[in-house]
């Protein structure tokens, strides 16, 4: 999406399956965000089991997923079910979209 939508990614990690970032890692990613001014931001919903946790703000990413929820709100959500109930880690896979709140 980044590729064919034109635009930067704010981090330097493409994907945030577990393990890729630390708490540390999680700080940076979070001043990367800020710094970059960025107003949306999109997850894909999907499990990442093989990876040991499964839900990313649930299981792995929790203090970045808490700063994105107190800086964002959801704004869009992709795929067959948009219902805006649908939480990360629901079935079906969707895309959600997190705009940034106004001040």
């Amino acid at each position: 999406l980044v590729f064919l939508s034109a635009r930067h990614n704010p981090l330097r990690e493409e994907i945030l399956t577990p393990g890729y970032l630390d708490p540390a890692g999680e700080e940076r990613a979070i001043r990367q965000l800020r710094e970059a001014d960025t107003k949306l931001i999109l997850f894909s919903n999907r499990r990442t089991s093989e990876f040991g946790p499964e839900v990313f703000g649930h299981d792995y990413g929790r203090r970045l997923m808490g700063w994105i929820e107190t800086q964002y709100e959801p704004c869009a959500t992709f795929g067959p079910d948009r219902s805006p109930d649908l939480k990360i880690g629901d079935l079906p896979f969707f895309l959600r979209a997190y705009c940034r709140k106004s001040s």
